[in-house]
């Protein structure tokens, strides 16, 4: 059973046999912008023999053996064209349980000069934002390829008698710099980490804006941080008020795949889940519930 808790998963498409769920077209080239070639409606089935992912038009994208290309999810608002037909063709990766590798770090500077937000992107496809949303503008750091982050100098400045993170600078473990983001006119701070992990985010003293960086959040701190909030979100559920559960009263949610629709049938009204619909299920036990029936806490 593949659960997925905490909200922290991604779908990876591989080559295989697709069936359209949403009338689409597939284009001359990777891009969805590029010349249109044919029409597919609903139902019909398609045939992917390379997948991309398309980072500039947040889209999972798959040529066809006739070496057009089509799309098969929309990464920002997950949006789903296709579903497979072969189970594996889709696999599930827990990205609670995966040390991140960052490959490059957005940093919102202020018009005058103050670090108010940074947004590490990493290899996973995923992105962590350390600091409040406002408005800021951003710059764009790429990790070196190959390298890690190992460290980062932090200069710090009061500001209206309020310290705040005045500027950020960025080191790999092979000694390559990023140069300093904002101002490295205040007190300098550098944190380290150790040899065998890297640097993937920062601890924060929060304000409204511009918070100072008291430390950093290490790859293997991030998984120990997941894992939590993945034990945090398993629901007890009391059974003298009556709910529907298994007999042992936990529920977890799971995402229903193609190779387990038909286990995830709902004990209560036996009805089939939708593929890629999360249902309510024990991790102990065989028993699963669509969502049409709620469950007590």
């Amino acid at each position: 059973m593949t659960q997925v808790l905490g909200g922290q998963y991604e779908e990876i498409y591989k080559p295989g046999v697709y069936e359209i769920k949403i009338q689409t077209f597939s284009t001359q080239m990777v891009q969805k912008s590029s010349k249109q070639m044919d029409s597919y409606k609903v139902g019909e089935l398609v045939r992917v023999v390379n997948v991309v992912k398309f980072k500039q038009e947040s889209r999972i994208r798959g040529q066809l053996d006739d070496t057009t290309w089509i799309s098969l999810k929309a990464m920002d608002t997950q949006k789903r064209f296709v579903t497979p037909c072969n189970p594996g063709t889709v696999e599930i990766v827990d990205l609670n349980t995966i040390s991140r590798q960052v490959s490059g770090v957005q940093i919102y500077v202020t018009d005058d000069r103050w670090v108010e937000r940074t947004t590490w992107i990493y290899d996973q496809h995923t992105e962590e934002t350390f600091g409040p949303l406002g408005h800021a503008r951003y710059n764009y750091w790429n990790v070196p390829k190959g390298q890690q982050i190992s460290s980062i100098n932090v200069s710090t400045k009061n500001h209206k008698g309020v310290d705040k993170c005045r500027g950020i600078e960025f080191v790999t473990n092979a000694g390559e710099s990023s140069g300093w983001f904002g101002c490295d006119d205040g007190g300098i701070s550098t944190f380290d980490c150790p040899a065998e992990t890297s640097i993937v985010g920062l601890e924060l003293i929060m304000s409204p804006i511009c918070p100072v960086i008291k430390g950093v959040v290490t790859a293997q701190y991030l998984v120990e941080l997941r894992m939590k909030e993945k034990m945090a979100s398993i629901t007890v559920t009391t059974n003298d008020e009556g709910p529907i559960c298994c007999s042992k009263g936990h529920m977890v949610t799971v995402l229903c795949l193609p190779i387990n629709q038909e286990k995830y049938r709902c004990c209560a009204c036996e009805k089939l889940p939708e593929l890629f619909s999360m249902v309510k299920a024990c991790p102990d036990c065989d028993e699963f519930f669509c969502n049409n029936h709620k469950f007590k806490e």
